[in-house]
């Protein structure tokens, strides 16, 4: 039914325009999103975002103690992210642990082309020219002892410090980027580019295969969260020579086993290479302070029937999922 009232919409041209109304009075965080977007210059989205905090702490005066008590100023996760936008590599006990199951789960699942969502296969019956194949972001989000990573001490430490007041799971998602035969990328996430998500996000990638420098590897662009070289933000891709400065030494390509993790800031300018040997897969998680209209319309897991080792968690981080 749903389909079928989209293609009649199209056909009267009305489609978009009631898809924008409809964004604009039911999608949670649709407003927000589109107000801090009108912040295109680095240095005052940096002021916005320290006064966000601040709206937080006094809001959430009564989550605030949790986490004051797990920042940690030494943190060099928090160092790195704060000084740079983005982490070196690194593994998690709640990822080593289970980074198998992890694997194995989405092997299994179907996945889907963002231009065409409903229509979803398994991994031996992709189209040969797939780039990237999706999964639906509610069986990502039940993947088994998927929140032991989202809840793992030493994420909360080092976000916690990077934030200084509480922070939620916006949302999470995983895919495959596929090795082809095409000479160009149409991907936009393989070219340079801005996510403008949020004053305050940080974001969590994780590797489920082995990636190296033909396999697909993340990279970031150290320090462009704190500089917009004379430019406007926007989330178009970037031409990185036309940057006012030589940046290659400063691009952090993030190789690295199955399991490996980084967090960014990906205000900063970011890729994902072009696959040439293998298949990558990986999950990535947003954490924010105010949500995005990314983040599900209301939570949707109950706790009792959560895969996971843990024996309790915080509400505020997991609110958007976790009844």
């Amino acid at each position: 039914m749903k389909n079928f009232i989209k293609k009649i919409l199209k056909k009267i041209n009305l489609y978009w325009q009631i898809r924008k109304i409809y964004q604009f009075f039911f999608l949670k965080g649709y407003i927000y999103q589109k107000f801090q977007r009108l912040f295109a210059n680095i240095s005052i989205r940096i002021k916005m975002a320290s006064i966000e905090r601040t709206i937080i702490k006094l809001i959430f005066f009564r989550s605030q103690k949790y986490f004051k008590l797990n920042i940690d100023q030494n943190n060099k996760h928090y160092t790195q992210l704060y000084d740079q936008g983005c982490t070196t590599q690194f593994t998690l006990k709640s990822i080593e642990n289970n980074k198998k199951t992890f694997l194995e789960y989405f092997r299994n699942k179907q996945i889907f082309n963002d231009k065409f969502p409903d229509k979803k296969f398994y991994l031996n019956e992709k189209p040969e020219d797939l780039e990237v194949g999706y999964f639906d972001n509610s069986i990502t989000a039940n993947c088994p002892y998927i929140f032991d990573v989202i809840n793992d001490p030493l994420i909360i430490k080092t976000l916690s410090t990077y934030f200084g007041c509480p922070y939620k799971l916006d949302y999470i998602t995983a895919w495959w980027s596929f090795k082809n035969k095409l000479t160009e990328s149409k991907e936009k996430t393989q070219y340079f580019h801005r996510d403008i998500d949020n004053f305050n996000f940080i974001k969590l990638f994780l590797y489920l295969t082995d990636v190296d420098e033909l396999s697909g590897p993340h990279q970031y662009i150290k320090f462009t969260h704190k500089k917009d070289f004379g430019f406007k933000l926007s989330t178009k891709i970037v031409d990185i020579n036309t940057l006012q400065k030589n940046i290659d030494n400063d691009i952090h390509t993030f190789s690295g086993k199955s399991g490996s993790v980084v967090l960014e800031n990906t205000l900063g300018l970011h890729r994902a290479k072009k696959p040439e040997v293998s298949d990558r897969l990986m999950i990535a998680m947003s954490f924010s302070l105010i949500n995005t209209p990314y983040c599900p319309p209301k939570p949707f897991l109950k706790f009792q029937n959560l895969q996971t080792n843990l024996s309790q968690y915080n509400k505020h981080i997991n609110q958007n999922f976790i009844i």
